[in-house]
């Protein structure tokens, strides 16, 4: 994906998530397996770059960095197997793809919430929004797989959205442990 093309996709799922998600459980669009490098990757590594300026010292700033980086795909790999293995059961091989491409878009807010995370509180508030739209996407996602036929239950939803916003807590908890033990310690 060019820079425009993810652009596109940002502006797309943050003003129109009920569109965007019907586009992109499209057949044609299911079938691609590479979000994950093209979208999800380029993302992540953009907002570690966006840390560098807040930490100020270039050796903390890329350990940092790359911690973030592996706690974040990790993440986003977690939640994508168990986001597809919910949803095998429910229905095709493609919904199962497009069900574990859920995460890759739902995580988008929180890897945006990231260089607020020096702020002290308002780091809280900032990745509490992050979890709360990230909740919103998820909603969005399952119900368009809902509305294409996956046989799955509403509890599964509230599932799955508990899991997504329970990551998101631990990466939090995490990358905020490292920055007060390593980076603002004296």
């Amino acid at each position: 994906m060019t820079i425009r093309q993810i652009l596109a996709v940002i502006a797309g799922l943050f003003s129109r998530p009920r569109q965007f998600w019907q586009e992109m459980m499209q057949p044609e669009v299911t079938g691609r397996n590479d979000m994950f490098r093209e979208y999800a990757v380029p993302v992540i590594a953009v907002m570690q770059l966006c840390k560098f300026p807040l930490i100020g010292e270039p050796r903390p700033a890329m350990l940092f960095a790359l911690f973030s980086f592996v706690l974040d795909i990790a993440a986003l790999y977690l939640l994508s197997g168990i986001f597809s293995s919910a949803t095998s059961d429910a229905g095709s091989r493609s919904e199962t793809a497009a069900g574990g491409r859920i995460p890759v878009f739902a995580l988008t807010p929180f890897w945006f919430s990231e260089p607020f995370f020096f702020a002290g509180t308002w780091g809280v508030f900032a990745v509490t929004a992050a979890g709360l739209l990230g909740m919103a996407f998820t909603a969005f996602g399952l119900g368009v797989l809902q509305e294409a036929g996956a046989g799955f239950s509403s509890l599964k939803k509230v599932w799955l959205s508990g899991m997504l916003v329970l990551v998101i807590a631990v990466c939090f908890l995490l990358q905020r442990a490292v920055i007060d033990l390593v980076i603002l310690s004296p």
